[in-house]
């Protein structure tokens, strides 16, 4: 599992091209999460939100409106993509981050990928953590899973 961010190319409805990935850290003591945390400690603890473009911009890149970050992995050797929508956080100990992705089927792989939005223009949500905080700043900051919590999120389309 990895996060990328690639270059996008329109190819009509519903289908794009993906070229020029580049590897996209979001966990780690330099990763874009903890600078973000550590960047303004009280409105960390907070909650906050972070659009692909904010990390974009946040990692440098020149042109985040010609970019996506995509969620890769493998699963029975095929790869699988989501595009990464959103971050919402707080933090104090620990940073909890709950993203939220849409799928893409993978028509053709090689040096660039053809991609589809499914119909139905689904979404998910992962719920994830990682272990410094706005209040431990000398964590780690690798990624933990959540424990089991009582409650739910919806996250509407916006229309």
């Amino acid at each position: 599992m990895a996060f990328k961010n690639y270059h996008f190319i329109p190819a009509g409805p519903g289908a794009w091209w993906l070229d020029a990935p580049q590897p996209f850290v979001l966990s780690g003591p330099n990763g874009l999460i903890a600078r973000h945390v550590l960047a303004d400690r009280e409105r960390a603890a907070s909650p906050w939100l972070l659009m692909p473009q904010d990390l974009l911009r946040m990692a440098g890149s020149p042109h985040p409106e010609t970019r996506w970050i995509v969620f890769e992995q493998a699963e029975n050797e095929e790869l699988r993509i989501s595009r990464l929508e959103r971050v919402a956080g707080i933090s104090s100990a620990q940073t909890e981050l709950l993203l939220t992705l849409s799928p893409f089927s993978v028509v053709r792989a090689g040096p660039a990928l053809f991609v589809k939005q499914p119909p139905d223009g689904r979404s998910w949500s992962e719920e994830l953590a990682l272990d410094g905080g706005a209040q431990a700043p000398s964590g780690t900051w690798c990624w933990r899973t959540r424990a089991l919590n009582i409650g739910a999120t919806v996250i509407g389309s916006g229309a």
